[in-house]
């Protein structure tokens, strides 16, 4: 059996309704427009789209702050700069501080607060003598990974208990149509 997008994207809402999202779900988002005509289909559809996207960022955004949460891994201009760090091989602090869309003044004490905790280091930039490359190290990335592995841990354990094998699939495949809006 095949599923269109928007029955994947339905699939995903009921399973997170499963699994405890129900407050952040409305069940309408996503209704159907058979019986409709196609110009009032069109208009519909424009409008179901708007709902419909309201409605993936509303759920997606509850989900990511239920998980932040309940791991205790809420999120931090440490953290999202170290996994801008963990993407690239060495940035100066102004590419870090536009990556970020921050001051450079306010990157470049963040970066040093990174360097004081190990979590970055610096090294001369080989296209430019006078500048600094920041890059992550070995210990700012196991501190990622171990943020990663408690909410994915999280995420698995909440599956298990609540999703039964064929409902895990439906959500993957879910994952798979909102990916393409990646």
């Amino acid at each position: 059996m095949t599923i269109d997008g928007s029955a994947h994207i339905q699939v995903a809402f009921t399973l997170l309704e499963g699994a405890g999202f129900r407050d952040h779900i409305d069940p309408g988002a996503c209704a159907s427009f058979g019986a409709m005509s196609t110009a009032r289909r069109r208009r519909a559809a424009d409008t179901a789209t708007d709902e419909a996207a309201e409605e993936v960022r509303a759920t997606l955004s509850a989900f990511v702050r239920h998980v932040r949460g309940a791991t205790g891994s809420v999120r931090t201009t440490q953290g999202d700069t170290l996994e801008v760090l963990a993407a690239h091989k060495g940035m100066s602090i102004a590419a870090l501080a536009r990556a970020r869309g921050v001051r450079h003044q306010s990157m470049r004490l963040l970066v040093a607060d990174l360097m004081s905790e190990g979590f970055a280091k610096s090294a001369p930039d080989p296209s430019d003598a006078r500048a600094q490359l920041i890059s992550i190290t070995a210990l700012g990335r196991r501190k990622l990974a171990s943020g990663r592995r408690g909410r994915s841990d999280f995420i698995a354990e909440r599956m298990s208990e609540r999703l039964s094998p064929g409902e895990q699939r439906e959500l993957l495949a879910g994952m798979v149509v909102l990916r393409k809006l990646l």
